[in-house]
């Protein structure tokens, strides 16, 4: 990609967002997976990540009447958790208020874009659609290097026997790059289920072989066991009923993985069982070695943490879980606040997965968006326990996500929604009901 490419992506989406915030959303989050900044130097010293998100808020106000206009779970714990931030900043790292609040402003910006322009399901699609393709896009990319050239940066050789793919800039970790990868694999599951042209859906099955085939060249053995976390999550989630119909559906997803773990190269495979040898694992017990000094910390700072981005002057290492470092940076209070927020995330899929199908609100299409949104999150969440993602978009483009889902099934406040009855069900049978975050 040449330097004007850059350049005229990042202005014609400051431009398409005045326009439509949905469409400037779109294209910031492409952004983000592409990350100009980490491959030309004369970007990374312009802020054109927040011009971008200056431009997509600017469209939101001048397009207000466009937005969703419901109740968001997740906000009122975002919003608490952004404000316990800055008080612990401000009590314990003054300084450092305005550079580190950078980015989990411009992170929960996101997820208020999402949140808010993603209304109809069309947009979800879409949103699924370019996801995917950028992300394999950035696979090909690093893949079609890594596979013939001997020497080239998208290769990451510990030792003379491995050699493993990664990206570039942030994603110069292999790691980083398998997940990458692996998020997009429950965007596709929805593509696959609610596009019903065949095309489309072929199509779908050869993105999940490709992204699974370079996730693999990663030897990521938390991306690859988050693959199939993600897979178990899907089947259970697409159970609906007896306890007895999701173990039978979880029975054949498990033997399904089983199957391609017998099926899969002998490195890959060797890799992936390695993590039971973890005692004498080295990477392993060095993120044992950082999450008990995060514990240390926060014990010590157990109100208001030692301050957002402050870990590296308490411990030279990555924190190597998102969770600790959120809790030791700002304390048991705001790692109360970012668990809730991400509970009611979920909590907003499920109550729609969890919809009978004798309820008015049923919607087998939002099911599905809901499964793919729950899923996705999960698969980040699981990743992000493992790495270090507490202040990075991710986490909060999937929180938005989810929330979004707010815009397609919605309960008034107050209203009781009664199952009409049929022949197979009572007119007595409890209904579901949306809890609310509380104030």
């Amino acid at each position: 990609m040449a330097l004007w490419m850059a350049f005229t992506y990042i202005i014609s989406t400051m431009i398409i967002a005045l326009i439509s915030p949905f469409w400037g959303l779109v294209a910031l989050i492409g952004s983000v997976l592409i990350r100009f900044q980490d491959r030309y130097p004369i970007i990374n010293s312009i802020p054109t990540f927040l011009l971008m998100s200056l431009a997509v808020a600017l469209g939101c106000v001048l397009h207000r009447n466009k937005l969703g206009n419901t109740t968001y779970a997740p906000d009122i714990h975002w919003k608490r958790f952004l404000g316990w931030l800055i008080i612990g900043l401000i009590i314990m790292a003054p300084a450092a208020i305005i550079s580190d609040l950078n980015l989990v402003i411009s992170s929960l910006l996101i997820y208020y874009f999402c949140s808010r322009t993603l209304n109809s399901e069309g947009k979800f699609l879409i949103l699924f659609a370019v996801i995917t393709a950028v992300t394999i896009g950035l696979g090909y990319e690093a893949s079609s290097e890594y596979l013939t050239k001997t020497v080239t940066e998208f290769a990451y050789t510990p030792s003379e026997d491995e050699r493993r793919l990664m990206g570039l800039g942030r994603f110069a970790n292999s790691n980083e790059f398998g997940a990458l990868m692996v998020m997009a694999l429950g965007f596709v599951f929805g593509l696959f289920l609610l596009v019903k042209n065949i095309f489309v859906k072929a199509a779908c099955v050869a993105a999940v072989a490709y992204l699974l085939f370079v996730t693999g060249l990663t030897l990521s053995r938390t991306c690859l066991g988050v693959a199939g976390i993600m897979a178990m999550a899907a089947g259970a989630l697409w159970g609906s009923g007896s306890v007895i119909k999701k173990g039978i559906i979880l029975g054949f997803v498990g033997f399904g993985l089983l199957t391609a773990l017998t099926l899969i190269p002998g490195p890959i495979q060797e890799r992936i069982l390695s993590v039971l040898d973890y005692e004498s694992d080295a990477s392993f017990q060095g993120r044992l070695r950082a999450w008990t000094q995060g514990l240390i910390m926060v014990k010590s700072h157990p109100i208001f943490g030692v301050g957002m981005a402050q870990w590296p002057d308490y411990h030279g290492r990555a924190p190597h879980n998102s969770f600790i470092q959120a809790m030791a940076e700002t304390g048991f209070v705001g790692i109360f606040f970012y668990l809730m927020a991400l509970f009611y995330s979920f909590k907003t899929c499920l109550q729609i997965t969890e919809l009978p199908k004798t309820d008015p609100l049923y919607n087998r299409r939002h099911r599905i968006l809901a499964i793919s949104a729950a899923i996705t999150l999960l698969g980040f969440c699981v990743y992000a326990f493992f790495g270090n993602q507490a202040y990075t978009p991710f986490i909060y483009i999937y929180s938005g996500i989810c929330a979004a889902l707010s815009n397609l099934c919605k309960i008034p406040p107050g209203k009781r929604i009664t199952p009409k009855a049929t022949p197979d069900t009572e007119p007595t049978q409890k209904t579901r009901h949306f809890p609310q975050a509380p104030v």
